[in-house]
């Protein structure tokens, strides 16, 4: 279920991104790729904890250090790529 809910939440990012851009007249689109993969990762990392911390599942204030580096990491990284991708010609 984790899996399904990350990926749902990945191309919901993806696609909130492309609308957002398109109606702030392309400034996403012009951010530096680092700003915009941070930015991105950051929203997909609320996105997808912010339920699970309302609905009582999990607790961030109780997270060791390594459970943030596994939970920050693979959101940066998903942030960077879809702020490479959007930026590519195409």
């Amino acid at each position: 279920m984790g899996a399904l809910l990350g990926t749902i939440t990945g191309v919901t990012m993806g696609v909130a991104w492309a609308v957002v851009d398109d109606l702030t007249d392309g400034v996403l689109e012009r951010l530096p790729v680092p700003a915009g993969g941070v930015l991105v990762g950051a929203v997909a990392l609320l996105g997808a904890n912010g339920p699970m911390v309302a609905l009582g599942v999990t607790d961030p204030r109780g997270w060791a250090l390594a459970d943030w580096v596994s939970d920050l990491l693979p959101h940066l990284a998903y942030g960077l790529v879809v702020a490479v991708a959007y930026q590519r010609p195409g």
